[in-house]
């Protein structure tokens, strides 16, 4: 019982990291401070922004708001561990710049580390995204069967827990470590793949984040390029898990190959494909997917297009 009672004004910080998005300061931070639960504070970490990023934070006038800045673009992995070298609470939480929460949102996950008889170190919820091809994702989907307890195998598969959606106990990072800041994308499924192999993960099966995904961030050479890089680094770190789960390489396979097509290397992508279907023929998505490639870059291109429509018509 004490320790519901002394969880129950715990402490939280929420980190928030930036960069070149003043425009979206305001919308972020006023989703934290509008929170139920009211015993937090928030750690904005500027990447190196040379927007008016900074006059956009001392907007608020808040002495639980914290600002820190680097002096050069360090990506958003060193961003969030900044974050965490400065953070004063038994919990952490993260909200991205371009997202935001929804009433009830810390207030719901604290009551879950409040009660005595769920010990997760972890407490996730469910995410509205909003995608630039004007369809809206809940995440995690249905297809999502474990989405509680040890969850490596799941995770493994796919990043289905969202950074922002998530509240974590501090001493999680400080037995696993910070974030890889050799990644600048992916960096927080490598970090739920290295805490999903010590630590509980809780759901709550409610949408407590609206999260944005921004055009220049998903289209551009640079960023196929780090998810490609990022792929690499993930799977040769843990490369003994994955080779205990098929299904894991798997889809794995199936996302090299499409990453690699997406960046116009066809020849490479179809070889990720051809790998994942001779080890599941009967992979729909797999096969669909390698059909495509076999009638040259525009009919793949098309497709893709063609996929992103009608996705948006889709239903969780």
């Amino acid at each position: 019982m004490t320790a519901a009672i002394e969880n129950r004004n715990s402490k939280v910080s929420v980190i928030i990291p930036t960069y070149n998005r003043a425009h979206l300061v305001y919308r972020s931070i006023k989703s934290v401070l509008t929170q139920s639960y009211q015993n937090f504070e928030i750690i904005v970490v500027d990447d190196g922004s040379t927007d008016n990023t900074r006059n956009a934070v001392f907007q608020f006038k808040d002495e639980r708001i914290k600002y820190f800045r680097h002096s050069t673009n360090k990506g958003v992995a060193a961003a969030r561990n900044t974050g965490l070298r400065h953070a004063e609470s038994e919990f952490i939480a993260f909200n991205d710049i371009d997202d935001e929460w929804l009433p009830g949102k810390l207030a719901a996950q604290m009551a879950v580390f409040q009660c005595t008889k769920r010990t997760a170190d972890i407490v996730y919820t469910k995410i509205f995204r909003k995608s630039v091809y004007g369809n809206t994702l809940i995440i995690p989907n249905k297809n999502i069967i474990h989405k509680e307890g040890m969850i490596l195998k799941e995770l493994l598969c796919c990043c289905f827990v969202g950074i922002q959606s998530a509240v974590i106990r501090k001493k999680c990072f400080d037995k696993v470590g910070f974030f890889d800041e050799r990644l600048w994308c992916a960096s927080d499924w490598e970090m739920w793949i290295r805490l999903s192999k010590v630590y509980c993960f809780d759901f709550i099966d409610e949408v407590y984040t609206m999260s944005y995904q921004r055009n220049d961030s998903l289209t551009t050479d640079s960023f196929i390029f780090e998810r490609i890089r990022a792929h690499e680094i993930i799977q040769k770190k843990f490369e003994k898990e994955f080779l205990n789960s098929p299904k894991a390489i798997l889809q794995n396979l199936i996302v090299d190959g499409m990453l690699h097509c997406r960046s116009k290397q066809m020849r490479k992508g179809r070889s990720f494909l051809i790998k994942a279907y001779k080890q599941n023929p009967l992979n729909f998505n797999c096969l669909m997917r390698l059909t495509a490639t076999l009638f040259g870059r525009n009919v793949f291109f098309l497709t893709l297009k063609m996929k992103q429509v009608l996705s948006s018509f889709a239903k969780d």
